[in-house]
Order: structure tokens, then sequence, then C-alpha cells
């Protein structure tokens, strides 16, 4: 997976095999959550964040597999909720953990990821 050349939510989640099931999951919001950008990052404490002002997403390219996976699941749910509630609602409050558990996300505010572990132990 040539993960630069994944700019978008739904190239992104085709490339994890999560397509379908997201697709299903956000509904009539797709269309608008699909085109949001996604943005690689490095950081040695941040799995990825949601940027509301600029639309994208962010994930650490150090995460592979069901980590890179899962923290993607997280961000998509902030956009979702941002999506669907007219006031501004906590990050990690009730609105945003039931998407989170309808995509498929550990829905808590912080995980422990061990591909990002191993880097942290290295760059000490």
């Amino acid at each position: 997976m040539d993960r630069e050349e994944m700019s978008t939510v739904d190239e992104l989640a085709a490339a994890l095999g999560v397509a379908e099931h997201v697709r299903r999951t956000c509904g009539a919001n797709w269309p608008v959550l699909a085109g949001l950008s996604v943005r690689w990052m490095d950081s040695l404490r941040t799995a990825g964040r949601w940027d509301q002002r600029k639309l994208t997403i962010f994930l650490n390219r150090r995460l592979y597999g069901a980590d890179l996976r899962d923290s993607f699941l997280h961000e998509l749910a902030h956009a979702l909720t941002a999506a669907n509630e007219p006031f501004r609602v906590p990050p990690h409050g009730s609105a945003w953990k039931r998407r989170a558990r309808r995509l498929g996300a550990n829905a808590t505010a912080t995980n422990f990821y061990p591909s990002l572990a191993r880097w942290r132990r290295e760059d000490l």
C-alpha cells in the first residue's frame, strides 16, 4: 500500500478493506466524507487527529495493520459527528462514542498502538 497515493477517505477505506462497511455506516453523509483529505504525519505521540477547519484526517505514517485501521475509523467518527451535530460537541463525548462504535473503532480517547510503541522506544 503506497500511502502517499491515498489522499482521500474513500481511497484509504478501500485500501484498508473497510470501504463497504464505512459507506453503509455513514449513509447519506458518505458523499461528503468520501472526499475528505487524508494526510500523513510524523509523531511519536499521536496516532491521528481530525482537523475540522481543514476538513482533513491526519494519520501517523508509522501506523500499520489493525492500528492504522482503528485510528482511521476513530478519526472518521470525529468527521461523521461533526457532519451530524449542529452545535459543537465534546470531542470524545457520547455522540462521538456512538458513531465510533458503529464504525467499529475503539471508542476511547486514547489507545495503545503497538506499531507506535516500537518507534517510541527506538527514539528514546
